[in-house]
């Protein structure tokens, strides 16, 4: 934990994208379930049209699952390239918001960035390549939860996250292991209306 006091916790997290399979699955799931959709989509048009059998329409689902998944794992490495193969995540955590900025790789490696506020200041300053290119990969470098629209809390202590989730959005909130339960306690404590499980 960086710093805290009596309003909040401040805190940084380095994740590799390398190591850290959590954003891969991600977006696996999504490009599977894209996948499936449309798979089957054009699986029944080309039952109904007579172009083909069960078994050939079976076949065409499975290509374009592979397919979906294939162009998803492209998209992860072009990703991880336009991130220098990971960044930092720093949090600030107090009663009523969660607020997380991201700093990719590439940007910390610039000369004299005077700590995490330095990085962040080089990003917001310098839209070069690095910058323009890390807000083109997220759509956005930081982010802000308010805490009384969570829904559900999902901690994830050996992938070392906890799942923030707003319905469909959600944020995955990075911690050290020595800070697990204390950030965890406080989001429970905060979120009285949100389900929390995998506190194990």
């Amino acid at each position: 934990m960086s710093t805290k006091n009596e309003e909040s916790y401040q805190w940084a997290c380095e994740i590799s994208l390398l190591t850290n399979m959590t954003m891969l699955l991600h977006s696996q799931k999504l490009m599977v379930r894209w996948g499936i959709g449309i798979g089957v989509f054009l699986a029944v048009v080309r039952l109904l049209l007579g172009n083909a059998t069960f078994v050939e329409a079976l076949l065409t689902i499975a290509i374009v699952i592979l397919g979906f998944s294939a162009l998803g794992l492209v998209g992860y490495v072009i990703y991880c390239c336009i991130r220098g193969g990971g960044f930092t995540s720093s949090y600030t955590l107090d009663k009523k918001n969660l607020r997380e900025n991201y700093v990719p790789y590439k940007v910390q490696k610039l000369p004299n960035p005077k700590g995490l506020s330095g990085l962040i200041d080089i990003l917001s300053s310098r839209p070069g390549l690095p910058g323009w290119g890390f807000v083109w990969a997220t759509g956005k470098s930081t982010s802000t939860v308010p805490l009384k629209r969570v829904r559900t809390i999902k901690a994830r202590r050996r992938l070392g996250h906890i799942k923030v989730s707003l319905g469909l959005d959600h944020v995955y909130v990075y911690v050290r292991p020595t800070d697990f339960d204390t950030i965890l306690n406080y989001l429970r404590e905060h979120c009285p209306q949100a389900r929390v499980s995998g506190c194990d």
